[in-house]
């Protein structure tokens, strides 16, 4: 079942793998960091993150936004937070994701008229 949608979800915690711009990471040597950008379908690749621990001791934090479901999280410390739009939501996720909360508004005033 390699490359099927069930092992893909049992592998990375997502439909499919994740894909993205290859320009989307920064280095920062300065706390010896990583930061990278990707799509993923549905959800956040938790397990790959968790594999990614376990196997090679890094530290993640993460971040995901959903607009079109009205939901953000973050995985910090290895705990998963959701947050559905519209409700206490972290001003440092409003404003790393204030593109899709700009969307979120127009569809939701799309719906009222």
């Amino acid at each position: 079942m390699e490359g099927t949608a069930i092992s893909q979800a049992t592998h990375w915690g997502t439909k499919w793998e994740i894909s993205g711009d290859a320009d989307n990471w920064y280095e920062n040597e300065d706390d010896n960091s990583l930061t990278f950008f990707f799509d993923s379908a549905w959800s956040p690749p938790v397990e790959a993150y968790e594999a990614a621990i376990a196997t090679h001791g890094f530290q993640i934090e993460a971040s995901w936004c959903e607009p079109g479901m009205g939901f953000i999280g973050e995985f910090v410390d290895r705990e998963i937070i959701h947050y559905d739009f519209g409700n206490d939501i972290p001003s440092d996720l409003k404003k790393e994701y204030e593109w899709a909360f700009e969307e979120w508004e127009e569809q939701e005033d799309d719906e009222e008229h």
